[in-house]
């Protein structure tokens, strides 16, 4: 059994993971609909709808259990902050896809969420999570030789 943060980590990885093949779909559904009359929004709607039911709970995880963990390690810095602005546009954007649904597609917010989740799940998964992870596990071994090694 690992630490609780690389558990942590590997679930949200896990996570990431559902939330870009949802992306994959609905990028392939959207390029359809675009270029096919006989392909309707109706196959799109649930697809966008089930996105960001998911991300809304992804993101509530990050925030309420990654981000303390985040903060702890790295002090309170802006980082955490930025991660939320990032969390509220990709909110933002998931809404306005779904609002817009209705009527018509938008072909381009749909590639600018796209490329908007793989930046940002990149940046946690490549620098955030790793960066975390390290930090955690040196803290654990300085404390291991410490508890070795005191000092008198």
């Amino acid at each position: 059994m690992g630490s609780p943060i690389t558990e942590l980590t590997s679930k949200l990885r896990q996570e990431h993971a559902l939330i870009i093949q949802e992306v994959n779909q609905i990028m392939n559904l959207a390029q359809r609909t675009a270029t096919t009359e006989s392909y309707c929004l109706e196959n799109l709607q649930p697809v966008v709808q089930s996105l960001k039911e998911y991300l809304n709970l992804h993101i509530t995880r990050e925030e309420k259990e990654f981000f303390p963990m985040l903060e702890e390690v790295m002090g309170k810095e802006d980082v955490v902050g930025l991660l939320k602005e990032e969390h509220n546009q990709i909110r933002s954007s998931i809404q306005s896809l779904v609002d817009r649904l209705d009527a018509s597609l938008d072909l381009d917010l749909v590639k600018e969420i796209n490329e908007t989740l793989r930046q940002h799940i990149s940046k946690e998964e490549r620098v955030l999570f790793w960066l975390v992870e390290v930090k955690t596990r040196r803290s654990r071994e300085a404390k291991r030789v410490d508890a070795r090694f005191p000092r008198n």
